[in-house]
Formats: structure tokens, C-alpha cells, sequence
């Protein structure tokens, strides 16, 4: 189905993304796709150019959705996850996609008794079975995930406080800059007299050592 190039086209369709990305991840050549679908290499090649503007109809989009293993609402952008198990876990957990993939891989290789991956789920279940009475979850979000900025567009602050962008969107905390330095350049002086001591008992006890070979 041929379609006119238009400032809107120039956008990637979902579809497009995600075809892109299964063909990527299941390290599957185009021409691999065409001949399991029934057509020429040329075709699939046109579906994914961003200049051709084609698209294959519903029973096509459905073959491919079938040979990738994957749900048509996955494929064309309505559900998160790429089969309706997955989407429903997803649903009612809030895990991603690729969250759901790992854990379900992880669990394979558990029944395989593979050492790292039974720690890997035994940590992931002390972390959901405490997350209550620790506040370990919002520590790796603000080091791991944190976006910060200096000014939260309400007021002139300058470099004077850091806000902190929430998952919602929202600035969830304000952090005194000032403040934060200094806890900073403290925290790093009591390591570095940590240190010092710790290198002046070593020195001591050699020179014990060197007192009693005497």
C-alpha cells in the first residue's frame, strides 16, 4: 500500500521500531523474515525504509507478528509487551517488557541450579519483601535513574538548590546545594582520616614486626 510523503510520515511508525528491534534481538535478517512470510526481500526492505512509505496489510502484519513470536497488539504499538501473558503480568505489576524477559530467563536457569542466577532472584525477593522497611528502592532510584536540575523554571535560584525530577514527572525533592557540598567534602575528609589511620596502625604494627625479627 503506497502512501505520500508528508511532514507526519517522516515520524517512525511504532510498528517500524519495534519490527526493527525483533529483527535486531532475534538477530534475523530481512531476507530470513520475507522468505518465512512469503514474500520477496525487496518488500520487507521497503516496509522498513523511511523513504518508500509502504506498509503490509493485516494479514501480513499478522504473519510477522506470528513468525517473531510476538502479539499483534505488541507489533503495532497497543501493549507494552510482546506476548498477552507478559502484558498481563505487565498490567498488574507494572514490570517492563524486558523486566518480565529476564526474570522468566533468570528462573530457567535457576531450575538449571546455576549458582548466580538463584542469588540474583534471592536478592530480587529480599528487596520486594523489604522494600517497606528500607528506603533502599528510593536511594538506587535518585543514583541510578535521578534526573537533577538546578532550576525548577518557578524561580530564580541560580546554582543555589538541585531539584530532583520524579517518575511522575514532578519535582519530588529539593536538595540545599550548599548543604549538599559540604555534606559531601565531610563525608570524603572522614574517609581520607579513615584511611590515614588505618595506614598509620599498618605502619605501627611493621614496626613492631621489625622490633621483635631484631
Amino acid at each position: 500500500m503506497a502512501r505520500k510523503n508528508s511532514t507526519a510520515d517522516s515520524i517512525i511508525p511504532v510498528w517500524v521500531q519495534r519490527l526493527q528491534a525483533l529483527l535486531e534481538e532475534r538477530d534475523m535478517k530481512q531476507s530470513e523474515l520475507a522468505g518465512k512470510i512469503g514474500v520477496a526481500p525487496s518488500t520487507v526492505s521497503d516496509w522498513l525504509s523511511e523513504t518508500k512509505g509502504r506498509e503490509p496489510g493485516v494479514s501480513k502484519l499478522y504473519s510477522i507478528a506470528t513468525v517473531l513470536g510476538v502479539s499483534m497488539d505488541y507489533l503495532m504499538g497497543a501493549s507494552e509487551c510482546e506476548t498477552a501473558k507478559n502484558e498481563e503480568i505487565h498490567k498488574r505489576i507494572g514490570l517492563s517488557n524486558k523486566a518480565i524477559k529476564k526474570l522468566i530467563r533468570l528462573q530457567h536457569k535457576v531450575k538449571a541450579n546455576n549458582l548466580l542466577a538463584v542469588k540474583k532472584v534471592a536478592v530480587c525477593n529480599f528487596l520486594l519483601e523489604t522494600e517497606d522497611i528500607t528506603d533502599l528502592f528510593d536511594c538506587l532510584y535518585n543514583y541510578l535513574l535521578g534526573e537533577y536540575y538546578f532550576n525548577d523554571g518557578q524561580q530564580d535560584l541560580s546554582a543555589t538548590a538541585i531539584y530532583l525530577k520524579s517518575p511522575l514527572g514532578t519535582s519530588d525533592e529539593r536538595l540545599n546545594f550548599a548543604e549538599s557540598f559540604s555534606y559531601v567534602f565531610i563525608i570524603n575528609f572522614w574517609r581520607f582520616n579513615f584511611i590515614h589511620e588505618c595506614d598509620s596502625c599498618l605502619q605501627s604494627i611493621n614496626n613492631l614486626d621489625h622490633v621483635f625479627e631484631i
